[in-house]
């Protein structure tokens, strides 16, 4: 990831930063938007609601019992989720990566957050 932003459109980096998400993993969500060419994104949304992004990221507010569900709905839905801090206790970590070994398509873990895409992408797992 670059450490400058890919366009002028910080509405996620925004919205990120004001739920205490670090300015770099902010600033690389951001980015990823811009390359993936998503328009709409949601944070810590409601199952219900997931229809309407193309990305949904949920921070350390979500619980790790809601994660999996998160992660249902999002298959479903077809959109990224992103999962702040997958590490960032025992549970948590056993979740995100019961996540990652059901899953059907593509699974990114920088550690900051873990990206679980909903497209076209083959089953692969990146930890980085």
């Amino acid at each position: 990831m670059c450490s400058g932003f890919l366009s002028d459109k910080r509405d996620m980096y925004d919205a990120l930063i004001a739920e205490g998400v670090a300015k770099r993993r902010a600033r690389e969500l951001q980015n990823l938007m811009v390359h993936c060419k998503y328009e709409t994104f949601g944070i810590d949304s409601a199952l219900e609601s997931f229809v309407q992004y193309d990305i949904v990221v949920a921070t350390t507010n979500i619980d790790s019992k809601e994660l999996k569900r998160l992660a249902q709905a999002a298959t479903e839905a077809e959109i990224t989720l992103c999962i702040m801090s997958p590490s960032l206790d025992r549970a948590r970590d056993m979740a995100c990566r019961e996540i990652v070994e059901q899953h059907r398509c593509t699974t990114i873990d920088n550690r900051g957050y873990l990206l679980v895409f909903n497209n076209y992408l083959p089953k692969q797992k990146f930890k980085l």
